[in-house]
């Protein structure tokens, strides 16, 4: 079936965020609303991101109603809809707002990230901005653009599949983070008893942001597989004093694969795509992570991590699974040394 055919008849639905600036006016005595008052470079973009952000919407409605596009604009307060009469969801923000909608509507609906405070934002997964939405819609519309398939993660905790599905990534840990996360981590036949600073677990679309500044592998976007990441392992001794040897570390799994940790902590968390969604993962709670039968749908640029394939920390290799390099502790200091010169 066409997309034209496919959104016949069918409303487009836009989830709005609220900028920052529409929560600080909300409240008179906000500590934030004086420093944008003042000027303070802290607060630089709070303004500047709030106007474009309207703009943007402005635009995005006139461009439909001139299309004859039906649509219904909502907040991310969780009002009700008829997911029946849709055919298209369009997120109005960045990356947040694209997360949120997924978490709401991804198994249902095809899903346009539209940056709307481009390029304030960085709306990785936004694929429209102000100059470009007007040729987007068209190309919809006409059949023209097609979605790609997006990994997620189902979580399983005690035999209970979780609502929410991860398309970025899983983290597994202490709920502060100044605490130590303890836990028994299981992947295929190996399993160890580990400290830390938790886990992350993530999917190729996620691989460029979180789990590429702890030192994961850089992933294609559309790649259907997934990776796991153990945060500032803790290595000691045993009674013999001889030095713990781990080996689940980090690595890439296949889409056939699990990871299954069981909680060692009375204060265990789990932040399924950042900080909004979180469950409670106390002592004795079994997690099994594995890919899940319902990936997104998404209009996405599939060439979106090409980029970072050309980054410093990146080999570069165009594969299906990309590889970062490390560089060794001798090698990082290696460097620096060699810049001496004797007095």
């Amino acid at each position: 079936m066409s997309q034209t055919k496919l959104f016949a008849g069918k409303k487009v639905l836009l989830i709005a965020k609220d900028t920052r600036l529409a929560g600080i006016l909300k409240t008179d005595a906000h500590p934030v609303k004086k420093l944008v008052e003042q000027g303070a470079a802290i607060a630089a973009n709070i303004k500047p991101a709030h106007e474009q952000h309207h703009r943007s919407l402005t635009l995005l409605e006139n461009l439909l109603t001139g299309m004859n596009v039906p649509f219904k604009l909502i907040g991310m307060d969780g009002e009700p809809v008829d997911i029946q009469e849709y055919g298209l969801v369009i997120s109005v923000g960045g990356d947040g707002t694209f997360l949120y909608a997924a978490q709401l509507f991804g198994d249902h609906l095809p899903l346009l990230g539209y940056n709307s405070a481009y390029p304030i934002s960085i709306g990785h997964f936004c694929l429209a901005h102000e100059a470009n939405i007007g040729d987007i819609l068209v190309k919809v519309f006409a059949g023209d653009l097609h979605t790609i398939q997006l990994t997620r993660l189902d979580l399983i905790m005690d035999g209970v599949k979780l609502p929410a599905r991860a398309l970025n990534e899983v983290f597994v840990g202490h709920a502060s983070a100044g605490g130590t996360s303890r836990y028994i981590l299981t992947i295929g036949d190996v399993t160890e008893r580990q400290r830390g600073g938790g886990v992350i677990i993530g999917t190729p679309s996620g691989s460029t942001g979180w789990l590429d500044s702890a030192g994961g592998f850089t992933q294609p976007i559309a790649a259907n597989c997934f990776q796991y990441r153990v945060r500032d392992l803790i290595v000691g001794f045993t009674q013999d004093r001889v030095r713990e040897k781990f080996t689940l570390y980090k690595n890439i799994l296949p889409a056939s694969a699990e990871v299954k940790i069981v909680s060692g902590m009375d204060s265990g968390v789990l932040f399924i795509d950042g900080e909004h969604v979180r469950y409670d993962f106390p002592y004795g709670c079994q997690l099994t992570v594995r890919v899940s039968d319902k990936p997104l749908h998404a209009f996405i640029d599939v060439c979106a991590h090409d980029i970072y394939f050309n980054h410093p920390y990146t080999d570069g290799l165009p594969a299906e699974l990309g590889q970062r390099r490390e560089r060794t502790w001798v090698q990082a200091f290696a460097g620096f040394f060699s810049k001496l010169r004797p007095l």
